[in-house]
């Protein structure tokens, strides 16, 4: 059985993310989220994603391909159109995964038909992407730390 998402519950469960990950990071300021969620000192930009789950939960990344029904780009694939470096992950525990975009796109592009898809129905849209196990994406993963209020 699917579940429907709300958007409204999935966008609060994001700007609490975003809300610890600046508590956090406090070398980074938020940018507007049309093509980044983040900017360091650097210049590079970062994308988070929040999973309201636990690493207990589940053993996946959800990775998004396609945001829309038109099959635009979404999840790194879009990040990757904007130029942003770093694509992290955050789980509800607090535990986050951080990927420099380009090489984590080559990787699922490359091994795409290992990976379950997975279409993520919300009301009046729809994305799909792929359950990633996260053990298989441990040599791409430049830094995993816990985060805590």
């Amino acid at each position: 059985m699917s579940k429907t998402f709300d958007f409204k519950e999935q966008l609060e469960v994001g700007n609490a993310g975003e809300e610890l990950f600046l508590k956090f990071y406090t070398d980074i300021r938020r940018l507007d989220g049309r093509k980044g969620d983040f900017i360091g000192k650097s210049g590079r930009k970062i994308e988070l994603k929040t999973d309201s789950r636990t690493t207990g939960e589940t053993k996946n990344f959800f990775i998004e391909q396609y945001r829309d029904e038109q099959l635009n780009p979404g999840g790194p694939f879009q990040s990757l159109q904007h130029e942003v470096y770093y694509f992290t992950y955050m789980f509800a525990d607090g535990i986050i995964y951080w990927f420099e975009t380009a090489a984590l796109v080559a990787h699922i592009e490359k091994h795409a038909e290992k990976y379950q898809q997975r279409t993520i129905q919300n009301k009046g849209w729809s994305a799909m992407g792929y359950l990633v196990p996260r053990a298989s994406l441990e040599d791409l993963i430049i830094k995993k730390e816990r985060i805590n209020e």
